[in-house]
């Protein structure tokens, strides 16, 4: 009887010290999931801020993020690389969110690490562009039925990516599709297709333009009229410009009069529609404060410390900067991060005094990854951000 009692007791104690272990593993999964880093929305719903984590898969820490809204179902879409850089899309289908992994899916091969993402939508057909590990930047398109992949640089007889792969992206209606990416050579290089064959040039070449530092870079444009902004190795802001005929290199740095940038800033670029259509460009500084450089005619232009104007806080230039405006008031928000905080500057139409909001402290934010790119957008006056927090 004692020999069974003890033996009972040792079962029991082996049960409670398996159950126990178990309860700890699970606990340990839910703190790992808690503790990654997944990528969260910001939205602003034309009277509040609302932050959601998104519970997409943990990302790279140094993930590009894209997004886009596809029409005419209004529907959101942001992308990013997980942390083992596998493109996946988040999608909101109008009541809840779904994560698809589209590389697990066997659409295209898994990304090069710390690949910048960029997209665009036209309708419902979508196009997402990174570069993968082998440095040949690829196009993912969804053609309204499924995701087909497509290497640009096998099809162009472009040059190599730059191993920190940065991009940007744009149509210029129609069927004009332009990628724009830092290469091997520190050239700025374009992959485009405006008549059904991919074609590929050394912008930086053409235009005599100075190398480009690898941080994030953006582009935008009016009608087939292209504008490229980087940061280059003299640390200036440079434009470069298709004038419709020919590419040409403007020093934003030397033209508007600003500090040079940050030696880990971004550009940060939105067109304000109007008669003139404004081109609007944004970098951090070397002190660390957000700038603003403004032409109406691509000649002149002029420059303002968004920073000092708003008494905002500091800059973290790694994290990058998201610019865009809303409408029909054509008012300007730009997104940047200060001390891990989403901070927006917003200058209401008609105004010359911008504002700071401190977004993350205001409405009970996550706490950024300042490593990771951030992309946004806007629908009238709704605004949506898309950041890597925890």
């Amino acid at each position: 009887m004692t020999r069974n009692s003890s033996s009972t007791h040792s079962k029991t104690h082996f049960t409670a010290r398996l159950t126990a272990c178990v309860v700890g593993l699970i606990l340990m999964i839910f703190a790992a999931q808690a503790n990654a880093q997944t990528v969260h929305q910001f939205s602003y719903n034309n009277s509040t801020w609302i932050d959601q984590n998104l519970f997409g898969s943990a990302t790279d820490l140094h993930t590009g993020v894209a997004s886009f809204l596809t029409t005419p179902n209004d529907q959101t879409h942001a992308f990013y690389l997980d942390s083992s850089d596998d493109i996946h899309q988040l999608f909101f289908n109008g009541t809840s969110w779904t994560d698809e992994n589209l590389t697990a899916e066997g659409f295209g091969p898994p990304a090069m690490p710390k690949s910048q993402l960029a997209g665009f939508s036209i309708q419902n057909f979508q196009y997402v562009y990174y570069v993968a590990q082998n440095q040949h930047v690829h196009q993912l398109n969804y053609n309204n039925a499924t995701w087909v992949d497509s290497d640009l640089t096998s099809l162009a007889g472009g040059l190599l990516s730059s191993k920190t792969p940065r991009l940007a992206a744009l149509t210029t209606g129609g069927s004009g599709l332009h990628v724009y990416y830092l290469a091997k050579n520190g050239h700025i290089s374009q992959l485009y297709n405006v008549s059904g064959t991919w074609g590929s040039q050394d912008l930086t070449q053409i235009a005599g333009a100075p190398s480009s530092k690898a941080t994030w870079m953006s582009a935008v444009s009016i009608s087939n009229f292209q504008y490229v902004y980087y940061v280059a190795k003299t640390g200036h802001v440079h434009e470069l410009y298709y004038n419709n005929s020919t590419w040409l290199d403007e020093d934003l740095t030397s033209i508007a009069g600003t500090l040079p940038a940050a030696a880990a800033s971004g550009v940060a670029s939105t067109v304000i529609a109007s008669s003139e259509n404004i081109l609007a460009v944004y970098f951090i500084a070397n002190n660390n404060h957000v700038w603003q450089m403004l032409s109406g005619d691509n000649v002149v232009w002029a420059s303002t410390d968004m920073t000092g104007n708003a008494r905002g806080p500091l800059a973290t230039p790694t994290a990058g900067l998201v610019a865009f405006t809303t409408t029909p008031n054509n008012d300007l928000h730009v997104y940047y991060v200060s001390k891990k905080h989403v901070n927006q500057l917003f200058l209401p139409s008609g105004t010359a005094t911008w504002q700071n909001s401190d977004l993350t402290a205001t409405f009970h934010g996550s706490v950024v990854n300042p490593t990771s790119a951030m992309a946004g957008f806007s629908l009238q006056n709704f605004q949506y951000l898309y950041y890597v927090a925890k």
